[in-house]
């Protein structure tokens, strides 16, 4: 007979969302509550095993009919944002299937959203942010150390560090994938920039980016360049990118918290 699972949280991004989210299922777990972890869209076979109570999960934009699914069968829906404040300060979200409580980062997000929420019997919290918790020293142990990833990645330890963090995604995408992705923005939110002209914005970073990272591998002191990738972003390409140095002092990084 399979085990109850009283809360079940749908991770997003392993690296990314998985730690926070195994620190409330730890503290839930001291509470006498029981919970599951499972990626995000791999969530069917543990609900039928595990029969949760609840389901969290990190948007708004998650599958609809899953949702409505979920809500049919009894179940509470939970949303607990994990990527924070949209740039955009206009963008305004669709929420057509309404959760039971809805998890801010800040009352400002919360506040935009509040009254439409709790009109539909939804209530709201500002939990804060999250993956923040992992950042103070109490927690630090759980990472590995500036020297561990150094070595991993044949790094010079003696050597200072720069890390560049991408966010260009969407630049690498066919025309096909942009289409899908502009179709899906259009549900998804009421109001929103002009999904081409973000790509464009994301294509002139990108190209941005490269250019500081040609100037900072040209100069004469040596330090290390750790390029560390959005989770959706192509890694290929920046490996190749990366390649054309032929330098020990540059890597790609994937998969680091």
């Amino acid at each position: 007979m399979s085990k109850k699972i009283d809360i079940l949280f749908l991770v997003d991004h392993k690296h990314r969302d998985l730690p926070a989210l195994s620190l409330i299922a730890f503290f839930l777990k001291n509470l006498g509550v029981t919970s599951k972890l499972v990626a995000l869209t791999e969530e069917e076979p543990v609900i039928a095993e595990g029969d949760p109570d609840y389901v969290v999960f990190p948007k708004h934009s998650y599958n609809q009919a899953s949702l409505i699914k979920w809500k049919k069968e009894g179940r509470k829906l939970i949303i607990i944002e994990t990527e924070g404040n949209h740039q955009d300060r206009n963008l305004t979200m669709n929420i057509p299937v309404v959760p039971d409580l809805y998890c801010f980062w800040n009352d400002i997000m919360m506040e935009k959203y509040q009254e439409e929420l709790v009109n539909k019997g939804c209530q709201v919290a500002v939990l804060g942010f999250l993956r923040g918790d992992l950042l103070t020293k109490k927690y630090q142990n759980i990472f590995p150390s500036r020297s561990c990833l150094l070595k991993k990645y044949g790094l010079d330890e003696s050597l200072k560090t720069i890390t560049i963090a991408t966010s260009t995604q969407d630049s690498h995408f066919s025309e096909e994938r942009l289409r899908g992705k502009k179709k899906k923005r259009f549900k998804a939110f009421k109001e929103t920039a002009d999904y081409i002209q973000i790509v464009q914005n994301m294509r002139e970073l990108r190209d941005k980016t490269e250019d500081l990272i040609d100037l900072l591998m040209s100069l004469p002191n040596k330090f290390n360049i750790a390029i560390k990738p959005h989770p959706n972003e192509n890694t290929v390409y920046w490996d190749q990118f990366i390649n054309k140095y032929d330098s020990k002092n540059i890597s790609l990084v994937v998969g680091e918290p």
